[in-house]
C-alpha cells in the first residue's frame, strides 16, 4: 500500500500571470518611494509608507533591493513602540529568512510578527493572514498538526470573509487532514472550498484547484464516480502550460480514476502522462508519486520489465529526497517486484529494510503514528507472502522476524491503547473546564450589565454638560454678545456726533477698545463652549478651525490633515471626539513646549484613526497614569465610551504621540 498522498499546497501569490507581476516590481517600487517622500517626518504615517513600500516584493531578489527600507520601518516601528510596524516588519523578515532557506529564523519572526499583530486590533486581516503563512510552512515540513492549528486559527477571521483567501484556506485544510488520513474531515473542508469557488468569480486556474482537491480526496475516500464530475470539470482545461503541477496531478487523479474502475491501460496513460509533465515541470512530489502508481500499475498488467524500471527510478528518487516515507516506499516497491519475480531471499531483504527505515521513522516523528500503523500492517500481509513462498529455506529467520514484527504491532497497539486513555482523560479535563468557563461567563455578564449601567449613566451626565455648554454659549452670544455690540454701537453713535469733550477723547477710544476686547473674548469663550463650525459643517472643519486658532494664538505650527470621504457625522459623537482633540491640542499649547504639532484623521469607511503628534518634552506614562483623574485618564474613558482605543506613545524629550481608533455612527 502506498503511504505517499498526492495533494497541491496553495501558495501566493495569487495572480493570474506571475511574469506580470515580476515584472511590475520597478513600477510599483518606484510608485511606493515617491510617495514616501511626501513624508519626511519620523511619524507613524511614515513608517505607514514604509510598510506598503516593502510589500511591493515579493520575490526573493526584489526583497534585496528593500532591505535598507525595511531597516528603517523596523527602527521607526521600535522607537514608537508601533504595533502595526513591528508585525509588518517581522513578517517582512520571516519571508526573507525563508527565501535564504533560514526555516529556524522564518518561525521566530512570524511568531514574533503574530504577537505584534495581536496588539493592532484594528488590522484582523494581517493577524490571519500571519498564521496562514505559517500553517503553509509547517504542512511543507509535513508537520501536518501544528500547520491545522494555525489554520484554524485564520479560519477564525475568514470565515466572516467569502474570498479567495478563504477558499485556499479550505483547500489547506483539507490537505492536512488528507495527510493525516482524517478523510471524513478533508472531504468536509475541500467540498466547502469547491462551493466557494462556485460562487466566486476566479480565475479559472485558481477555481481549477479547488475542484482537482476535492476530486484527490473523494478518490482517496474510494469514491470515483463521486470525483469523475469534478475531475471532468478539469479535463476540460487540461494541460494547463503555466501551471504543470496542476497539470500533472490531475493527470495523476485521472489515473487513480481508472486504476479504481479496473481500467488499468488507461489508468497506464494517465500516470505516463502526469509523469512526463511532473519531471519536466521539476516537481518532486508528483514525480515520485507518478513513479509509484507506475510501478504499481505496471506489476498488475504483468509487465514487469517496466514494473522494475519504475520502481528503481523511485527507489533513486527516495534516496535523493531526503524523506524517509520516500525511501519506505520505494523499498516496499522492490520488495512486491522482488516477491513477484520469484526472487524470495531479495524480497525479504528489501523488506527487512523497509521495516528498519519504518522503526526509526516512527521513533522521529510520533504525529504521524496512525499512518505509520497502517504501513506495518501492509508489511505484515507482505511479509507473511515471502514467508510462504520461501517456507523451505528461511522457515527459520522468518520465524524470528514475525514474533519480532508481531512484539512491535503489540507495542504500537499499547501506545494507541494509551494514547486513547489519555483523550479520554483530556476530554474529562477540557469538560470541567467548559463548566468552570461558563460560570465565568455568566459573572462577566454580570459584570458587563453593571458596567453598561454606569456607561449610560456617564454618558447621560455627558450629554447633558455639552447641552449645557450649547444653551451658555448661545445665550453668551445672543443675549451678552448683542447687548454689548448694542452699548458699542451706541458709544460710537456719541464719538461721531460730537457729544463727547475733545478733552475726553482719548479716554472714551481706550474705553471703546476695552469693549472690542471683551466682545472678542465672549466670542472666544462662546466658541470653545460649542462651536459654530462643528454644528454647520462637521468635526474635520471644526478641528480645522481649531488648529487655525492655536496657530494664530501662539508660536506653536499647527498642521492639520484629514483622509476620507464627507461624511454626515453622528452629533454625539462629533462633539465628544472634538472635546478629546480639543483638550489634547490645548495640553500640547500649554505644556509640551513644542514647535510642531500635527493633528491627522484618517477614515477609511466606518473607522476613525486620529493622531495628535508633537515634537515637546514628553513625560514618563508610568507616573502620569498613577495619578487618578489626570486629562489622559479622561481621554481614555471618553474614548472607550465611543467604542474606541487610546494609544499614548511618549518618553521624557522624546515628544507626545497618541493615537485615537473609533468606529464610529455615520
Amino acid at each position: 500500500m502506498l503511504i505517499f498522498i498526492n495533494g497541491i499546497v496553495q501558495g501566493q501569490p495569487q495572480h493570474n500571470n506571475v511574469a506580470d507581476w515580476m515584472n511590475g516590481f520597478d513600477k510599483r517600487k518606484a510608485a511606493a518611494i515617491d510617495s514616501l517622500s511626501n513624508y519626511p517626518a519620523q511619524d507613524t504615517a511614515r513608517i505607514n509608507r514604509l510598510i506598503r513600500l516593502i510589500n511591493t516584493a515579493y520575490f526573493q531578489q526584489q526583497r534585496r533591493q528593500l532591505i535598507p527600507y525595511w531597516k528603517e520601518c523596523l527602527q521607526l516601528s521600535k522607537q514608537r513602540s508601533y504595533s502595526k510596524g513591528l508585525a509588518a516588519a517581522f513578517l517582512w523578515n520571516a519571508y526573507y529568512r525563508r527565501g535564504e532557506q533560514d526555516l529556524q529564523g522564518f518561525h521566530r519572526f512570524t511568531d514574533s510578527a503574530i504577537t505584534y499583530s495581536r496588539q493592532d486590533t484594528t488590522n484582523r486581516a494581517a493577524w490571519a493572514n500571519i498564521h496562514r503563512i505559517k500553517g503553509l510552512q509547517y504542512q511543507e515540513e509535513e508537520n501536518y498538526h501544528a500547520a491545522l492549528k494555525h489554520y484554524f486559527e485564520a479560519l477564525r477571521y475568514y470565515d466572516t470573509v467569502q474570498d479567495v483567501n478563504r477558499m485556499h484556506l479550505l483547500q489547506n485544510i483539507s490537505s492536512s487532514y488528507l495527510q493525516l488520513n482524517n478523510l471524513a474531515q478533508a472531504e468536509m473542508y475541500a467540498r466547502k472550498g469547491a462551493l466557494l469557488a462556485d460562487i466566486l468569480s476566479l480565475p479559472k486556474t485558481i477555481q481549477l484547484q479547488a475542484y482537482a482537491t476535492l476530486a484527490s480526496v473523494l478518490l482517496k475516500r474510494e469514491e470515483p464516480d463521486e470525483a469523475l464530475p469534478y475531475l471532468q470539470k478539469v479535463d476540460a482545461f487540461m494541460p494547463d502550460t503555466i501551471e504543470r503541477a496542476l497539470s500533472a496531478n490531475h493527470y495523476l487523479d485521472m489515473g487513480h480514476y481508472f486504476f479504481k474502475k479496473q481500467h488499468y491501460d488507461s489508468s497506464l496513460q494517465h500516470y505516463q502522462r502526469g509523469y512526463e509533465l511532473a519531471s519536466s515541470g521539476k516537481h518532486k512530489i508528483n514525480t515520485y508519486g507518478a513513479l509509484n502508481y507506475l510501478f504499481q500499475n505496471t506489476l498488475l498488467l504483468g509487465r514487469k520489465k517496466e514494473a522494475y524500471h519504475y520502481a528503481t527510478l523511485g527507489l533513486a528518487e527516495a534516496a535523493h529526497s531526503g524523506k524517509a516515507i520516500y525511501r519506505i516506499n520505494a523499498l516496499l516497491n522492490m520488495s512486491d517486484y522482488e516477491a513477484a519475480a520469484g526472487n524470495t531471499r531479495k524480497a525479504f531483504a528489501y523488506l527487512k529494510k523497509a521495516v528498519i527505515l519504518k522503526d526509526q521513522f516512527s521513533r522521529e516523528n510520533n504525529q504521524t503514528s496512525l499512518n505509520n500503523l497502517a504501513v506495518l500492517y501492509e508489511t505484515a500481509q507482505k511479509e507473511h507472502t515471502i514467508q510462504v513462498l520461501d517456507q523451505e529455506n528461511q522457515l527459520r529467520a522468518a520465524a524470528l522476524e514475525r514474533q519480532s514484527f508481531r512484539n512491535k504491532v503489540y507495542g504500537i497497539l499499547l501506545l494507541l491503547l494509551a494514547f486513547l486513555l489519555l483523550l479520554i482523560y483530556r476530554y474529562y479535563v477540557n469538560q470541567q473546564k467548559i463548566q468552570q468557563q461558563q460560570v465565568q461567563i455568566q459573572q462577566q455578564k454580570i459584570v458587563d450589565l453593571e458596567k453598561d449601567h454606569q456607561l449610560l449613566h456617564m454618558t447621560a451626565m455627558l450629554r447633558g454638560q455639552e447641552e449645557e455648554r450649547s444653551r451658555i454659549a448661545r445665550d453668551l452670544h445672543d443675549g451678552i454678545g448683542s447687548l454689548l455690540s448694542g452699548i458699542k454701537l451706541s458709544f460710537t453713535g456719541f464719538r461721531e456726533n460730537g457729544f463727547v469733550h475733545q478733552a475726553q477723547l482719548a479716554n472714551f477710544d481706550r474705553s471703546l477698545a476695552m469693549l472690542d476686547n471683551s466682545i472678542a473674548d465672549l466670542h472666544r469663550i462662546a466658541y470653545n463652549l460649542m462651536p459654530d463650525a462643528l454644528l454647520k459643517f462637521g468635526l474635520p472643519e471644526a478641528v480645522e478651525d481649531l488648529c487655525d486658532m492655536i496657530r494664530n494664538s501662539t508660536s506653536l505650527q499647527v498642521s492639520f490633515q484629514y483622509t476620507g470621504e464627507p461624511r454626515n457625522w453622528e452629533p454625539g459623537s462629533s462633539i465628544y471626539l472634538y472635546r478629546i482633540i480639543q483638550e489634547l491640542v490645548n495640553n500640547v499649547a500649554k505644556h509640551a513646549q513644542a514647535k510642531n504639532l500635527l493633528v491627522e484623521m484618517t477614515l477609511v469607511e466606518n473607522s476613525l484613526t486620529i493622531t495628535v503628534e508633537d515634537d515637546g518634552v514628553g513625560f514618563d506614562p508610568d507616573a502620569a497614569n498613577a495619578h487618578k483623574g489626570n486629562g489622559l485618564n479622561n481621554i481614555r474613558y471618553r474614548t472607550e465610551l465611543l467604542g474606541g482605543n487610546a494609544e499614548i506613545i511618549t518618553a521624557p524629550a522624546q515628544g507626545t504621540s497618541i493615537i485615537l481608533a473609533v468606529d464610529l455612527v455615520v
